[in-house]
C-alpha cells in the first residue's frame, strides 16, 4: 500500500542519513529535523534576526553536503556575502562594512570566495514565487535539492489592495511548492507592530501563514532589557509556537553575537 511504501522510505532515509538537522540541538529537540514537504515559518519584528536564522540553517546544511536554494527580495548581494563572511569565517563585520579590511580579513574573504564558488548554496534574487519554482525545477532535474529558504513572504506579495488575500495565495503556493518538490520550505515573515512576547497572531496578515505552516518559530529580543551572557552576547528567545507533527512547544534561549551576527547555543 501507499502507507507501507512511506514506512519503508522513512527507514531508508534514516539509513542513508537524509535527515536535515538544525544547527541548534536544543531547538531540534522540540521541532525534530526539517522534514520532507514541511513548511516552516520564522517570524520576527524588523532587525531581530530572521535572515540570520535562515542563513545559519543554510550554511549548516551546505557544510553537510546538502543543496540549498535561498530566495530573497530583501538583501543585497554584498550584504549577504558580508553576513556569510562573518558567520563562516569570523571577519570583523562592522569594520569591513565601513571599508576597513585588515589583511587577516582579506585572506578570509579570499577563502570564502573559493568556498562559495564550490558550494551548493544557490542564491536567487527575486520577489516572484514562479522564479523560485523555475529554479527549484532546474536544481531538482540537474542536480538535487534539499531545502528552499524564502526571505521574506511579505516582499513576495503583489502590490494590490487585499493584503490578506494576497498573503493567502502566496502562502498556499509555497506550501504546494514544499509538497510538489518533496523538500522543506522555510519562510521568514514579519510581525505586525507590537511589543511583548510574540504570538502566532502577531504574524503580519497571519491567518493563512499560521494555518499553512507545519512549524512556527517566533524570534524575540529586547536589546535594552535582554539578559547578557558571560561572553557579552544578548540572549534571544526562540519560541516554537506551532508543531503540527510532534506537538512539542516551548521556548529556547540562544545567544546573539552582534559582531559576527550569529546565534550561539549555550
Amino acid at each position: 500500500s501507499a502507507l507501507a511504501e512511506v514506512a519503508l522510505s522513512l527507514m531508508k532515509e534514516r539509513e542513508q542519513s537524509h535527515l536535515l538537522h538544525l544547527p541548534w540541538r536544543s531547538v531540534e529537540a522540540l521541532t525534530g529535523p526539517l522534514g520532507e514537504g514541511q513548511t516552516w515559518v520564522v517570524g520576527a519584528r524588523t532587525s531581530v534576526g530572521k535572515t540570520t536564522l535562515l542563513l545559519s540553517v543554510a550554511l549548516s546544511l551546505v557544510a553537510a553536503g546538502k543543496v540549498v536554494l535561498y530566495a530573497t527580495a530583501e538583501e543585497l548581494k554584498r550584504d549577504i556575502v558580508l553576513r556569510i563572511a562573518a558567520m563562516r569565517e569570523g571577519i570583523d563585520l562592522p569594520a569591513v562594512a565601513r571599508g576597513q579590511v585588515s589583511e587577516a580579513d582579506q585572506d578570509k574573504l579570499v577563502k570564502l570566495s573559493g568556498w562559495l564558488a564550490e558550494s551548493s548554496l544557490y542564491t536567487l534574487y527575486t520577489h516572484k514565487v514562479p522564479d523560485i519554482e523555475r529554479w527549484a525545477t532546474r536544481l531538482k532535474f540537474e542536480r538535487s535539492l534539499d531545502l528552499i529558504l524564502v526571505d521574506y513572504i511579505q516582499r513576495f506579495l503583489p502590490q494590490g489592495r487585499n493584503r490578506y488575500e494576497e498573503t493567502t495565495q502566496v502562502s498556499n503556493r509555497l506550501k504546494s511548492l514544499a509538497g510538489d518538490f518533496g523538500v522543506p520550505v522555510m519562510v521568514a515573515s514579519q510581525f505586525a507592530r507590537g511589543e511583548g512576547d510574540p504570538e502566532l497572531r502577531d504574524l503580519r496578515d497571519s491567518g493563512a501563514i499560521e494555518e499553512d505552516c507545519d512549524i512556527a518559530l517566533l524570534l524575540h529580543r529586547q536589546p535594552e532589557k535582554s539578559m547578557v551572557t558571560q561572553g557579552g552576547e544578548r540572549e534571544l528567545t526562540l519560541h516554537v509556537a506551532k508543531n503540527r507533527l510532534l506537538g512539542r512547544l516551548g521556548k529556547v534561549k540562544l545567544a546573539w553575537n552582534s559582531q559576527y551576527r550569529c546565534y550561539i547555543e549555550d
